[in-house]
């Protein structure tokens, strides 16, 4: 009876460090998106309005890129595995 209760609390314990890691890996994943971000407008916002063309146009592409991909990642999430297994 108290091996099940430590055992029992012992997975509780460890579905709590995962879903505080998973946290910590999404904001250290948006933290990268925005700092690429900042830095693909920066590296060509002059060279563009410069040459007379749209100063944020690999900026908009690049934020597109992004959700496109979170859309693909959260949809890989949805998609249980064990179905594309066969």
């Amino acid at each position: 009876m108290l091996a099940d209760r430590k055992a029992l609390l012992e997975q509780e314990i460890r579905k709590a460090q995962a879903e505080a890691a998973n946290m910590y890996l999404s904001i250290a994943i948006g933290g990268l998106l925005l700092f690429g971000t900042l830095l693909v407008y920066a590296a060509t916002r002059n060279w563009y309005s410069s040459s007379g063309l749209d100063p944020a146009y690999y900026l908009k592409r690049h934020v597109i890129n992004i959700i496109i991909g979170l859309a693909m990642a959260y949809g890989a999430t949805i998609i249980d595995y064990r179905l594309l297994r066969g």
